[in-house]
């Protein structure tokens, strides 16, 4: 039997194989020497080059870059070489017009030659350096911000507190990092907050608000109304964000304003005077029950809060109804006049009238009329 020889296949050319390696790479590829001259250009990226290839070919890197660039280049070299290890740079060029960026990796190839691999970053740096801009100004927004911000990790303990921890509860912005926040919270509150958080922990983008109380660095209580959202599941946050400010004062004010018109209210109550307030716009703005008793106005009425459906119930009882409206139309002309008159009413009775504008601010805001039976 005769063998049978398998066929020879054609062996691909190593040079077009090499070509079409080359061809399919993005990077620029150099050779340079010790010297830092061009030894070899690979025909990679053209486009890419400081220089057409035959033009660096030869050359060294003083000839063709302005002498700091050629020194830092070289530097590189040097140490590529004189470690035996690779180094990596970025840098910019200016190529087709345009400044491109490049990080470089030089290792040594042989002793006294390197390979220079650059490949182009300027997107990647434009996207870093548009990131950094945006993380600054957020940055700056939340450290000029008067509200507190907070990260906190899965067990409650600080991550991050923005520069305004220190205006509202004396803390430094570092100081509280790595410490529990809930050792910061009234022990009576305590664990309303403990339950808040846990709720949001269990709601990736939950929100909650609440109002506690939080230890200042001097030892005082401060009232905070604060606002957390679970971003545990956001890869750039990764935490619970808590926004908080303090509404101590703001509560203070509320309570003196309360203790105010409570007393205000006492003191309409207990006066003989029928009292009655308007706005400007010709709703009851206030009364006490002494003028629904003298005016034997029922509640019903009075609930509409409607002066015209006030006016229109007591005009029957005047006896002077036609001058009873006039006045009455006079002063709400003149919302800084002041008068004063007595009432006479069908039935016998007699009313002093007096009415005097109501002034916030040193403004007119509506009227205040007083009624006294003699």
């Amino acid at each position: 039997m005769r063998a049978v020889t398998p066929p020879v296949r054609p062996q691909p050319d190593a040079a077009a194989e090499l070509e079409a390696l080359f061809a399919a790479m993005s990077d620029v590829i150099l050779v340079l020497d010790v010297a830092g001259r061009y030894v070899k250009v690979a025909p990679t990226n053209s486009a890419l080059l400081y220089r057409p290839a035959a033009e660096l070919v030869g050359r060294t890197l003083h000839d063709v870059f302005e002498p700091a660039l050629a020194e830092a280049f070289l530097r590189h070299i040097r140490t590529a070489l004189e470690r035996r290890e690779t180094v990596h740079a970025e840098y910019a060029l200016p190529i087709g017009g345009h400044e491109v960026w490049f990080a470089a990796a030089i290792s040594p190839l042989g002793p006294d030659r390197v390979v220079w691999v650059a490949r182009d970053v300027t997107e990647r740096r434009r996207a870093a350096e548009a990131l950094r801009a945006s993380e600054q100004r957020f940055r700056q927004l939340v450290e000029h911000s008067s509200d507190v911000i907070t990260l906190l990790g899965p067990d409650g303990t600080v991550l991050y507190a923005s520069q305004s921890t220190q205006p509202v509860l004396g803390y430094r912005s570092t100081e509280n990092v790595g410490r529990n926040v809930f050792e910061l919270i009234h022990p009576d509150d305590r664990a309303a907050a403990l339950e808040l958080f846990g709720e949001l922990m269990q709601q990736p983008g939950h929100l909650v608000k609440t109002e506690l109380r939080a230890l200042h660095k001097d030892g005082t209580w401060r009232r905070l109304e604060a606002v957390g959202v679970n971003r545990l599941d956001n890869p750039a946050i990764g935490a619970i964000v808590v926004t908080y400010r303090d509404i101590t004062e703001r509560q203070r004010t509320e309570q003196d304003l309360r203790e105010t018109l409570s007393l205000l209210n006492a003191t309409l109550e207990s006066t003989a005077d029928g009292i009655l307030v308007v706005d400007l716009a010709g709703r009851i703005v206030s009364f006490n029950r002494k003028f629904a008793e003298l005016w034997r106005i029922p509640d019903s009425v009075l609930e509409q809060k409607n002066a015209a459906q006030t006016l229109a119930f007591v005009v029957e009882q005047v006896a002077e109804p036609e001058k009873f409206l006039a006045r009455i139309g006079e002063l709400y002309a003149r919302p800084e006049a002041s008068s004063f008159d007595v009432l006479t009413f069908k039935d016998g009775r007699i009313f002093e009238r007096l009415s005097q504008p109501q002034r916030i601010g040193g403004r007119s805001v509506g009227r205040v009329w007083s009624f006294r039976d003699v």
